[in-house]
């Protein structure tokens, strides 16, 4: 096994086990590969431990890593009390799939340059990690409902509507992010 899908095997594999169409599991990985490959202005990535944000400093155990997780992990938990709550049923295949790619765009827009990460990348100019992730996701056959998630989970879904699924992975977003921010003092 590539080493890469070994990788991500260990840092998400608690929740795509929980993933029960697992022709779903294998084209995000795919997905994962293919920007782990193309990313970094070509030269590829070999993990994720890239920051999640540019927009601040901090601690570097706040990775792309361990922002998909948890991100994907608080989505989780709070759509099964909302599910039991509302009694709105909600498809945890799409929305643990979309957790785990709702920032897979950000392989490709950013690069490191002597030891300091940027988005000056092509990508990023033309366009932002949620329209490019969502672009890859369906180039590899992922259901429309998992791409409108990744295309619809930060600020340019706000214009758009957005499902039960993407409404959740949106907050658990910005709960961690808002949550982070607020942790550090920042507005």
């Amino acid at each position: 096994m590539d080493n890469r899908k070994e990788y991500l095997i260990q840092e998400f594999g608690s929740l795509l086990s929980q993933v029960r169409d697992k022709t779903l599991v294998e084209k995000a990985l795919n997905v994962m590969l293919d920007l782990m490959d193309s990313g970094n202005g070509g030269n590829g990535w070999n993990d994720w431990s890239m920051p999640f944000t540019l927009n601040m400093e901090f601690d570097s155990k706040y990775t792309l890593a361990h922002h998909t997780y948890w991100v994907t992990k608080i989505a989780l938990d709070a759509a099964k009390d909302f599910e039991e709550a509302m009694g709105i049923p909600i498809n945890y295949d799409y929305l643990i799939i979309g957790g785990l790619l709702h920032d897979v765009g950000k392989l490709a827009e950013t690069e490191l340059h002597d030891g300091k990460y940027t988005k000056d990348t092509d990508y990023f100019k033309r366009f932002r990690h949620p329209a490019y992730g969502a672009m890859i996701a369906k180039k590899y056959d992922l259901p429309d409902e998992v791409c409108h998630i990744i295309l619809t989970h930060a600020g340019e879904g706000d214009a758009l509507y957005r499902t039960t699924e993407a409404q959740i992975i949106h907050r658990a977003d910005f709960i961690y992010y808002g949550g982070l921010r607020g942790y550090l003092g920042l507005k």
